[in-house]
């Protein structure tokens, strides 16, 4: 494979794992136009197959990971996927190199660190309500726990669980 090509394998994997990230919105297309979508499951097919060329450097199978990495914290839906678990796990085999192992770890490093965002978030919405919840109270006014949201199930809403699940997916491979 040419320099250039290879080159321009990185260039691609690397914006396409930014604009996954931090440009959802953009891939999903506007309504108003009907432009063609791109779904998380056809980004995730194009990444895991960079990952499998046949002949792909070191340093392409590295960007499709990252490229991987950054459409778990965007989408952690996408976690479910066998085509990712199986990538991930690969990556994380004895025999491959160092550096893969280096980015899946990266990669679960920062999908945790962007769980705890999101529940600091939730905790702050949650004692901000609740607080609110104890003014109101207190005046006497307004029923308890109207402006409060309960989850009706265990874990609704909290993406947390898949996070947990797929790292114990690859912990146990």
């Amino acid at each position: 494979m040419h320099e250039h090509v290879r080159k321009c394998h990185h260039r691609f994997l690397f914006i396409v794992g930014q604009l996954v990230r931090h440009g959802g919105g953009i891939l999903q297309g506007n309504t108003l136009t009907d432009s063609p979508t791109t779904d998380n499951k056809q980004l995730l097919a194009i990444l895991v197959s960079f990952y499998n060329m046949p002949k792909g450097s070191l340093r392409v199978k590295e960007k499709a990971l990252e490229g991987l990495g950054l459409l778990f914290v965007a989408h952690p839906a996408a976690l479910l996927e066998p085509a990712a678990v199986a990538a991930m796990q690969q990556a994380l085999q004895a025999s491959a190199p160092i550096p893969l192992k280096l980015k899946v770890l990266s990669n679960l490093l920062e999908l945790l660190k962007s769980e705890e965002e999101g529940l600091k978030v939730k905790q702050e919405e949650t004692s901000e309500a609740l607080q609110q919840q104890a003014e109101v109270g207190e005046r006497g006014t307004g029923e308890p726990g109207a402006g409060l949201v309960v989850p009706v199930q265990n874990g609704e809403g909290d993406s947390l669980n898949l996070s947990a699940g797929f790292i114990q997916v690859l912990v146990a491979a």
